[in-house]
Formats: structure tokens, C-alpha cells, sequence
């Protein structure tokens, strides 16, 4: 019985020790694995990217900067003025061939100010002063670097004005019927009020209406016995008459040189074939 009582004492102590020995080596082997798992693991924190903020810094503007950029902006301002001062000056100028009271004859360039009746206010870049300059008295004028006679004065101050003008705003009509476009034109005796009898387009000046461009019926070609210049019996695209002088017409449709193609269509004409055979 005592034997008995010892060996299960023996036993039961084997048992112990057994099950703290599996238990620390159950331990041991748990706290392995994890270290291990912890060196073979990948590092998220190294292959990430570390991003790096840079601080944001605010500069604050002096009072002396604020006053600078004042002083700039105005300067802008000013400049920007005084850039369209001179491009609506130079917008302004022409060049003109004026008579003076003293029939001296000057090639001047001028800004245009204004008109007011017969005499045009500009400013004389000559006499480096504000000038009045009678309209009857402007010869020919030009757009600055144009060509002379290449535009009419009543056409270029509509422009410079801004506004519609016609030769009686700017001319008496005697000074108006004076003034030449073209050379006249010189026909034989047996051609006066002969008739052309054709439609054609034509652009030429009126003292009342201007300048303007119409198809028109010429009918007889006629000589003055006023001013012993030549003129055309008209009819417009509205049915008006008129008789158009032959130095107010700007230009004709298919004609270069009114005074050939006159004297040519007389020729081929019935007109004057029976004219070369009485006078043969």
C-alpha cells in the first residue's frame, strides 16, 4: 500500500513537470515564430514614400510696396493716354497744298481740329501753331505717305471728322465749278450733241450730294457755251436727269479715255459715217 502511495506520488509529480516543460516550450516555439514572421515581414513604412511638406510663406506687403505698385499702375495709365493721344493725332493728320492771301503756294502738314463754314481749324505742324485754312484756297490734299489727287478733300475730312460732307459744306460754287478732275476733253465741232446712248456705271461728284456711283443712260455729250467745257445728258437708276460736266466724273465703267472712246463711237456710228462721206 505505501508502495503504491509512492509510486502514484512519483507519477503525478512526472505529470507536472511534463506539462510545464510543453508549456514553456509551446511558449518558446509561439514567441519564435513571431520574431521570425517580424524579420521576414515586408517594411510598409520604408517603401512608402515619404512626402515631405514644404511650410507655405506668406509675404505681406510694406506699405512702400503698395505705394510702388500705385506709382507703376498710374504710370501705365498715363503712358497708356498718352499713346492714344498721339495715335488719334496722327489718325488726324494730312497733307495739303494751300495758296495763302499772298498767292504763296506751301505744302503743309496739318491735324485736323474742326470745320467751321468755309474754313477748316487745324493745327499747322509749319508754323508749329493752331491755323485757319479757307477750303477754296486747298489745292490738293493727301493722307500722310499717300499719293496726291488720290482722294478728294470733302472725302478725306468726312473721314477725319467722322462726318458726311459734300462739296457745298466746303465750297462757294463758283470755287466748286472752277476746280478740275480732269483735264477737258477736246472733240471736233461735228460731235457736239451727239449721242453715246449707252448704260454704263459711273462714280461722280455732285456740289449737293457728293460723291457717289450709280448706273446711269448716257445720252448727248454737249459743249458749254458758259464755261466751254463739255457735259453728258444723264438719266440715273431713279429716273432723274442729269447733266454731268465731264470734269466731275470720276470714272466710267469700261472707259479709260472718254474723249478716244467719243470720237471713235462717232466715227462707227451712221452719224458719222455720213458726216466722212459729205466731207470727202
Amino acid at each position: 500500500m505505501a508502495l503504491v502511495l509512492i509510486c502514484s506520488k512519483n507519477d503525478g509529480e512526472s505529470l507536472i513537470g511534463g506539462g510545464i516543460f510543453a508549456s514553456v516550450f509551446c511558449g518558446f516555439f509561439t514567441w519564435l515564430i513571431v520574431v521570425i514572421n517580424k524579420k521576414t515581414r515586408p517594411n510598409k513604412k520604408a517603401s512608402e514614400p515619404v512626402q515631405t511638406t514644404t511650410p507655405s510663406i506668406e509675404l505681406t506687403k510694406t506699405s512702400s510696396d503698395l505705394v510702388e505698385e500705385k506709382i507703376l499702375k498710374k504710370a501705365e495709365v498715363l503712358q497708356n493716354t498718352k499713346d492714344l493721344k498721339t495715335k488719334k493725332s496722327n489718325n488726324a493728320d494730312i497733307e495739303i497744298e494751300y495758296v495763302d492771301a499772298e498767292s504763296e503756294c506751301t505744302t503743309r502738314r496739318i491735324t485736323v481740329l474742326g470745320l467751321e463754314g468755309r474754313l477748316l481749324k487745324a493745327f499747322c505742324h509749319l508754323r508749329n501753331d493752331k491755323r485757319s485754312f479757307y477750303t477754296g484756297r486747298i489745292l490738293r490734299c493727301r493722307e500722310i505717305g499717300g499719293q496726291w489727287d488720290e482722294i478728294e478733300l470733302t472725302d478725306l475730312l468726312s473721314m477725319k471728322l467722322n462726318t458726311k460732307l459734300v462739296p457745298a459744306d466746303l465750297y462757294d460754287w463758283d470755287d466748286w465749278v472752277e476746280m478740275k478732275r480732269s483735264p477737258s476733253i477736246q472733240l471736233p465741232d461735228e460731235i457736239s450733241d451727239f449721242d453715246i446712248d449707252e448704260q454704263r456705271k459711273m462714280k461722280i461728284e455732285s456740289y449737293k450730294e457728293g460723291s457717289f456711283e450709280d448706273v446711269f443712260h448716257l445720252g448727248k455729250i454737249c459743249l458749254s457755251s458758259m464755261s466751254s467745257s463739255y457735259y453728258i445728258r444723264t438719266t440715273d437708276s431713279q429716273g432723274i436727269n442729269r447733266n454731268v460736266e465731264v470734269e466731275k466724273i470720276y470714272w466710267i465703267e469700261g472707259i479709260e479715255n472718254l474723249e478716244e472712246y467719243v470720237i471713235q463711237k462717232f466715227n462707227n456710228s451712221s452719224e458719222g459715217q455720213i458726216f466722212k462721206i459729205l466731207n470727202q
